[in-house]
């Protein structure tokens, strides 16, 4: 019930008060102002008719939820209303319950050892908050969780360890070694058993040593005198029964030594020359004689090639001579020279190939031919190139030259997008004439126009527009639409109410984004719990759920006000003595 309406019927029930005219007031039930997790079902009003219930959900702006009647929202609720046969309406509401989340928790069996097959997912103390799930045996262990309830979450993975006894096997006794004592290996299972090796693994005996092995090296030369060779043995496994080494002896026959002739004359097809060498002791190992064959060196013989081209200068011309055995006895080549007359080719001068300067004039202080003539003198325009041949004499050869001339230079200069702002970096129309380079910056940005043929750099840019911002009158709280501090920056529109707050947008001036903003509305005061609530004593708390309680007047019905300090906005409350059903009763 607004503060508007409730004025309205304190002045009517101060004139039924004059009038000697008695009115009973609708009054909410038990189920006023509590808490369930299900629609109620009774306890609707203690006087009047029940309206029915209606279900508050989000979004829902009519006289049931807003904060109209009932003073503020009544989410995933119900609300009603009492009405008395006069007409007179009493709004009632009811809060739905939020369950609690609760998070599992591992139980006592929790990190402790117990035997295989003792435990199983309806085993006692696997959990101490929640049911149990995923029951399994994982590594050879037992692992299980615990649930949470009303949305809380899983608890880790609990554990209990199965105990694992080894039993244990030993293979045979060793050979006694020589210091009088033999072992044996004893292995454990099953795998990852626990438990000692309850078995010895080495114990005492008596050595006997083996008899001895040997191993002989390599026989010595053979004697040529007495044609025996000799090793050395040695035993491999001492200590042992028998001599740690000897000496071996057997017959041989030496290799044989030899004597060789004189060399044969050197052959000028093969490059050969041999000669026999004979055994000096016999007998012996080896052949008594062989041929024994090596390179050797014969005297050069010579091809010639052509004659040079005749020298203008020196009137001569030269060939070289080349062996046609090598390696031989004599020069691999020599160079042998006659007298001619020259034959001259026309060559290139120093312009040939060259590119001049867009701004020369001729080809000075270069040549057009070295030898010979020109045979076309002129100078390539900006752009273009000219080609000319130099004249041989004698016969010689007509050789073909060019040179050319570099085009006129093209500045660079900025495109329309110069000098521009924008919200983002331009990419278009950066450049007039020239190349655009990379855009840099994040506003203002800079790029530049490269000329051609040389052509100066044009240096170009653009600003960042400003954004429209939002000004102090911001997330504030006002009665009427603020009309002052609505921006910081950019041109404001005119506050609006959107039925939740206070809205208006700053635009830019010069292209750039705009921000809407938002400010609250004046809260208005609202009556407490204590309100239409039937009193056995003056209510002392819960006067109001909004706003400044004044003082309670009254002996039975009480009223009071609730204010809004800041913009003095009342509305006005009131509580029934037991037996009454309204605020003013006439006697």
């Amino acid at each position: 019930m607004n503060h508007i309406n409730k004025v309205a019927i304190f002045l009517i029930s101060l004139f039924l008060t004059f009038s000697s005219v008695t009115m009973v007031f609708a009054a909410c039930g038990s189920a006023n102002e509590d808490y369930f997790s299900n629609a109620p079902t009774s306890g609707f009003c203690s006087s009047g008719s029940f309206s029915g219930l209606s279900v508050c959900t989000v979004g829902v702006t009519n006289w049931r939820c807003d904060n109209g009647n009932l003073g503020g929202w009544v989410y995933g609720g119900w609300t009603w209303s009492c009405q008395e046969s006069s007409g007179q309406i009493n709004y009632c509401r009811a809060y739905k319950s939020v369950a609690i989340l609760v998070n599992g928790v591992c139980g006592s069996k929790h990190q402790t050892t117990v035997s295989s097959g003792s435990l199983n997912s309806g085993s006692s103390g696997l959990c101490s908050i929640g049911p149990v799930s995923n029951f399994q045996i994982f590594n050879g262990n037992y692992w299980w969780k615990c649930e949470g309830s009303n949305g809380g979450l899983a608890s880790d993975w609990c554990i209990a360890y199965i105990s694992n006894p080894c039993t244990w096997s030993c293979g045979s006794w060793g050979a006694c070694q020589s210091g009088n004592i033999q072992y044996r290996s004893c292995s454990s299972s099953p795998s990852g058993c626990t438990g000692s090796n309850p078995y010895a693994t080495s114990q005492s005996c008596t050595y006997t040593p083996p008899s001895c092995t040997y191993s002989c090296g390599s026989w010595s030369g053979c004697s040529g005198s007495s044609h025996t060779q000799s090793r050395t043995c040695s035993a491999n496994n001492t200590p042992c029964s028998g001599s740690t080494s000897y000496n071996e002896y057997a017959g041989c026959t030496p290799s044989c030594t030899y004597s060789c002739g004189s060399w044969s004359g050197c052959s000028g097809s093969s490059h050969t020359q041999s000669r026999t060498c004979s055994a000096n002791n016999t007998p012996c190992s080896g052949s008594t004689s062989y041929n024994e064959n090596t390179s050797c060196t014969p005297s050069c013989t010579y091809s010639y090639g052509s004659w040079s081209t005749c020298s203008v200068s020196t009137y001569t011309q030269t060939r070289t001579a080349t062996a046609n055995n090598t390696p031989c006895s004599g020069s691999t080549s020599f160079t042998q020279t006659q007298s001619c007359t020259p034959t001259i080719n026309g060559e290139c001068g120093t312009a040939n190939g060259k590119t001049y300067a867009y701004n020369a004039t001729g080809y000075a202080p270069d040549t057009q031919c070295a030898i010979g003539s020109s045979s076309n003198t002129a100078f390539p325009n900006p752009g273009s190139s000219v080609s000319w041949t130099c004249s041989g004499t004698n016969g010689g050869t007509t050789a073909s030259c060019s040179a050319s001339r570099n085009p006129t230079p093209v500045n660079g200069s900025c495109g329309s997008s110069n000098g521009t702002k924008g919200t983002t970096a331009p990419t278009t129309n950066l450049c007039a004439v020239g190349t655009a380079s990379l855009v840099t910056g994040t506003g203002p940005w800079t790029w530049t126009c490269s000329g051609t043929n040389g052509g100066t750099t044009a240096s170009c840019s653009a600003t960042k527009a400003i954004d429209g911002l939002c000004g102090t009158s911001r997330n504030g709280i006002y009665s009427t639409a603020p009309s002052v501090n609505l921006c910081t920056s950019g041109a404001s529109s005119s506050p609006v109410w959107n039925g939740t707050n206070w809205a208006w947008v700053c635009r830019s001036c010069d292209g750039g984004r705009a921000e809407f903003c938002y400010a609250n509305r004046s809260i208005v005061p609202v009556c407490g719990t204590s309100h239409d609530k039937i009193l056995s004593a003056a209510p002392t708390t819960n006067l109001c759920a909004i706003g400044t309680p004044s003082l309670v007047t009254g002996t039975g019905p009480w009223t009071w006000t609730c204010n809004n300090t800041s913009e003095t906005i009342l509305s006005y409350c009131g509580a029934n003595n037991t037996g009454q059903s309204c605020y003013f009763c006439c006697r």
